[in-house]
């Protein structure tokens, strides 16, 4: 195995860790594997031109990811020409979206039905460390969600309900210390206690 495929393997290792921890659904994990097993084997120095050159051909491709083939469309670039954002499409209105920093690390991941947000959102700083976890139903937020520090530690406890601020709201320093909590029924701030 080349050092390139094994630094690779190691990268989806720690990827699936990272996801076992939070309890990512399935089709995450998939379509992570398969945007990483799409970079391996390219030298990120060395070939970083053959890979534009060879995306710019890839319009549509099917993944195989674990026995769940997705058609993949890579829809945006950044101005330098790498990968910004890709659709794994189950048909054409129901797919999931991955943007990715330009080292290729996932940054927001999530699914759209029918053009509306649906199901479980996430996002990553560019370490790795997961930023926030979410839910959407019909576009709206919806249920529990967390936000972190880049250092991993919890920053905001909250939930939503018909897309607005709902039920109590726990908030965070860099320590984990407990700075405040406001709470909230569909939207009306009922309360705040400081800490």
């Amino acid at each position: 195995m080349m050092k390139t495929e094994t630094k690779h393997l190691n990268n989806i290792l720690k990827m699936v860790n990272l996801l076992t921890k939070y309890r990512i659904t399935l089709f995450l994990i998939i379509s992570l594997l398969s945007l990483t097993v799409i970079s391996c084997g390219s030298n990120d120095d060395n070939n970083s031109q053959q890979d534009n050159e060879t995306a710019e051909s890839e319009k549509r491709v099917s993944v195989d990811t674990l026995g769940l083939t997705l058609d993949r469309d890579l829809v945006e670039r950044y101005d330098d020409g790498s990968p910004r954002v890709y659709h794994y499409y189950q048909d054409e209105d129901d797919y999931l979206q991955l943007k990715v920093w330009r080292s290729h690390k996932p940054y927001v991941s999530g699914w759209f039905r029918d053009g509306e947000r649906q199901g479980d959102w996430f996002s990553w700083y560019e370490n790795g460390v997961l930023w926030s976890s979410g839910r959407y139903e019909e576009g709206q937020r919806e249920g529990k969600s967390e936000v972190f520090y880049d250092s991993g530690n919890v920053r905001i406890q909250q939930e939503y309900k018909n897309g607005k601020p709902h039920g109590t709201w726990v908030f965070y320093d860099k320590k984990s210390n407990k700075t405040l909590e406001v709470d909230y029924d569909k939207g009306k701030k009922l309360d705040e206690r400081r800490y």
